[in-house]
């Protein structure tokens, strides 16, 4: 799929959409009058010419006075004043041949058809108003003739035929057909032009229809017409009794692809996502986008939840096999959120809201599987809420303190420092997991406050550390994208430098992959600028991201963190065994060094000695421990 199909729609109903001149009624009129002119002039001009020697010289001199007053319409149409030319233009004529035939053989005269011309001159001007004061001039004239005939007051001799009398009946008759061949002309131009413009307003109508309905950039439809076909679902499943699922599905660390290697590759994989998610879906099934990376699969289960688990499956397995984007293999997987209706709810949008904390849920963890809503999830959203009202309660009251963690070098088994993490104390509810309240914080912008004191609190230890002797010990901070992104990095960093009395070279910020994606000038110049003070970057959870070493080497990293997902596996895996050497192996290559955390037995440890990892942290050495605990462990290596 190369191009959207949105593009190849709007390209079809553009190629058929035809520029339609404007219709211009004063333009149409003026040049309609011009040829009713040059007819009119040129009949009268030829019958009087034919009649110089054979018809009487008054019926000949008013053929010459009305082809003179014609002119004279001809100048209106030239200042292009369209109803008073008409209107004359009609007059002469009538006037004119009202003289013709009273003069010559009255109501036997040939000329008396030239009414009829004239009549249809005003249909074909659109002088609705002189075509009927003209037909009820020539009734009363014609009466006014035979009353003058037949009672005697006037006879009017019927002139002798000759050639002049054939010759204006067919000038007359040619006239009125060629005056008709206009008007016929005009309706089917107007028919053309009203059927062209119906055709072209259908178009736009279907186009914007279309694009109402459906996604811009891949062609599905869209929330409004994913509604649509669920309400139509749901009343043909009620009425059988069946069920149907909503899925929402979102693609895993979509937006590290989209930022690291720009927006027409997250267009591309999009499109490749819906085109790969429409050729596996049944035709019962409905396949949206609501936006981003995520889609919506309306999957018609009948009474079988069965058939949403086989659909959940294939669309997870799908999503594994690697993307081919410009020659290169991109893989991803996605997680999903399932909501069935009636169980679940039946209001559409209710049940997607159901779908989406279910897909909360699956992200929430371990991504890349698909979970299905049950009631509980509505009681934690609650739970989080209420967490937030206390979060804020805490950092006014100092809830929170930092345990320590302690870091140890694998080739001497020496103390190198520390690791500060947060934790909180509830007045009620006791120790609450960072799992819990982090990510509410970061959500909601706490994390600045609480990420600023954290800052300044673990190199106030850590100089308290060097105040006993122990000047060797670097303290590890955590530094959430949401403080970096905020823009004042350098300055808090620096603060808390200052206020302790650390020197810049004992503190260690640990950072997540995706802040490196960040690519501005504005957060490299800050992030070199605190590198060249002394400060030390690493990689936090390294292997579970997307890593573009690219990054790494442009912001100057000097450690990569191994997740511990890798790590407590190692024994009984032989892939993360495999994944963790390549890591430390790549890692040496580049002149990065790299810490394991996560470890916890002796075996785990020898391995990664074997594999040349430099530095651990784990269960082994010690858990995290409080600010005294932490001084006493100090207190067990040499000053």
């Amino acid at each position: 799929m190369k191009t959207s199909l949105r593009f190849k729609i709007t390209k079809f109903f553009s190629s058929r959409m035809k520029p339609i001149i404007p219709f211009d009624p004063i333009d149409f009129q003026i040049r309609r009058l011009k040829q009713l002119f040059w007819i009119a002039e040129f009949t009268l001009t030829i019958s009087i010419i034919s009649s110089f020697s054979t018809v009487p010289f008054p019926e000949t001199i008013a053929k010459f006075s009305t082809a003179i007053f014609l002119l004279l319409v001809y100048y209106f149409i030239y200042l292009r004043k369209v109803i008073l030319a008409r209107g004359l233009l009609l007059l002469v004529l009538t006037m004119g041949f009202s003289i013709f035939i009273w003069i010559d053989s009255g109501i036997r005269d040939t000329g008396l058809i030239a009414f009829s011309g004239i009549l249809i001159c005003a249909a074909a001007l659109g002088a609705n108003r002189l075509f009927a004061i003209i037909l009820a001039y020539t009734i009363a004239f014609i009466m006014a003739m035979g009353y003058a005939n037949i009672t005697g007051l006037y006879i009017h001799n019927i002139r002798k035929l000759d050639y002049t009398i054939i010759l204006d009946t067919i000038l007359i008759y040619s006239t009125i057909g060629a005056i008709i061949w206009f008007l016929i002309h005009d309706l089917n131009e107007s028919l053309v032009k009203a059927t062209a413009e119906a055709a072209k307003a259908n178009r736009s109508t279907l186009l914007v229809e279309h694009m109402v309905n459906h996604d811009l950039l891949t062609g599905l439809p869209n929330k409004i017409l994913a509604r649509d076909r669920f309400e139509q679902g749901y009343l043909h499943t009620k009425a059988n009794q069946g069920k149907i699922a909503l899925i929402v599905l979102d693609l895993d660390n979509f937006q590290t692809i989209n930022d690291s290697l720009g927006h027409s590759i997250g267009d591309e994989l999009i499109l490749r996502v819906a085109h790969r998610l429409s050729g596996i879906m049944r035709e019962t099934d409905t396949i949206a986008r609501l936006g981003a990376d995520e889609f919506l699969i309306i999957v018609d289960s009948k009474n079988d939840l069965d058939i949403v688990f086989e659909v959940a499956i294939d669309i997870m397995n799908q999503m594994t096999i690697p993307f081919r984007l410009k020659s290169i293999d991109y893989v991803t997987t996605c997680s999903l959120g399932i909501a069935i209706s009636p169980d679940d709810d039946i209001e559409f949008d209710s049940l997607l809201k159901k779908a989406n904390l279910a897909l909360d849920r699956a992200k929430a963890t371990t991504k890349n599987r698909f979970v299905f809503y049950d009631t509980k999830m509505n009681v934690d959203t609650q739970e989080q809420l209420n967490l937030l009202l206390h979060l804020r309660t805490a950092i006014l009251e100092n809830q929170f303190y930092l345990c320590y963690q302690p870091k140890i070098n694998l080739s001497d088994n020496s103390l190198i420092g520390a690791e500060a993490l947060i934790r909180w104390k509830h007045p009620q509810k006791g120790i609450i997991s960072p799992l819990s309240f982090i990510p509410i914080t970061e959500t909601f912008g706490l994390i600045i406050d609480i990420g600023d004191w954290v800052l300044k609190e673990a190199c106030k230890q850590c100089k308290a550390w060097h105040d006993l002797g122990y000047k060797n010990l670097t303290v590890a901070v955590n530094v959430s994208a949401i403080q970096f992104k905020r823009g004042n990095i350098e300055e808090i960093v620096l603060n808390a430098l200052r206020d302790s009395g650390l020197p810049p070279q004992y503190l260690e910020i640990e950072m997540t992959e995706s802040i490196l994606i960040d690519d501005s000038n504005v957060l490299l110049d800050a992030l070199l600028r605190l590198r060249n003070l002394g400060i030390k970057f690493s990689i936090d959870d390294f292997g579970t991201g997307y890593s573009n070493l690219g990054y790494i080497k442009k912001f100057q990293v000097e450690i990569l963190k191994i997740d511990q997902s890798f790590i407590k596996k190692m024994s009984e895996n032989i892939q993360d065994e495999a994944i963790v050497k390549a890591i430390i192996q790549m890692a040496s290559g580049m002149g990065l060094r790299t810490i394991a955390e996560g470890v916890e037995d002796e075996a785990t440890k020898e391995k990664l000695k074997e594999f040349n990892c430099d530095f651990a942290q784990g269960y082994l050495w010690s858990q995290p421990v409080s600010t005294d605990e932490m001084i006493r462990y100090i207190q067990k290596f040499p000053v």
